[in-house]
């Protein structure tokens, strides 16, 4: 549960509850924002960051999504992968830019197929974040 959740962290480091708290999907989505970066910019071992940013991959807030996505590619969690490329379809143009750029950070070449079909994204920074992440990735 997300009480065991947060009692876990807790034990970890001090501010861990917090974070944790932040991002639940009760907040008010400024709130879970803040809780999405925070988690996006932690150092952890414990698999609880890659668990966590994976969720909040669908979150209803395009912000949460975006933060999430930068998390992931940050925090190179592979087994996100596809999830990060299903976002490169996602309504929001920061959340497509955003998702390219994960990808590109994970460097897996199974998401260059994603990666060259957001090259055609109909918004601008889509298509650089793209071409960007493909420079990045393995070549297939």
């Amino acid at each position: 549960t997300q009480l065991q959740a947060g009692r876990g962290l807790a034990g970890m480091h001090p501010a861990w509850g917090l974070v944790s708290h932040l991002s639940w999907s009760y907040q008010p989505p400024k709130v879970r924002r803040i809780g999405a970066w925070l988690l996006s910019h932690a150092e952890d071992d414990t698999g609880y960051l890659a668990r966590r940013l994976t969720e909040l991959l669908r979150d209803p807030d395009p912000h949460v999504r975006a933060h999430a996505a930068i998390g992931v590619g940050r925090h190179k969690v592979p087994a996100a992968s596809g999830a990060v490329e299903d976002l490169l379809t996602d309504p929001s143009p920061r959340v497509r830019a955003t998702a390219a750029t994960a990808l590109g950070m994970l460097g897996r070449r199974t998401s260059r197929a994603a990666l060259l079909s957001a090259t055609s994204d109909p918004h601008k920074n889509v298509r650089a974040a793209a071409a960007a992440a493909l420079r990045h990735s393995p070549a297939a």
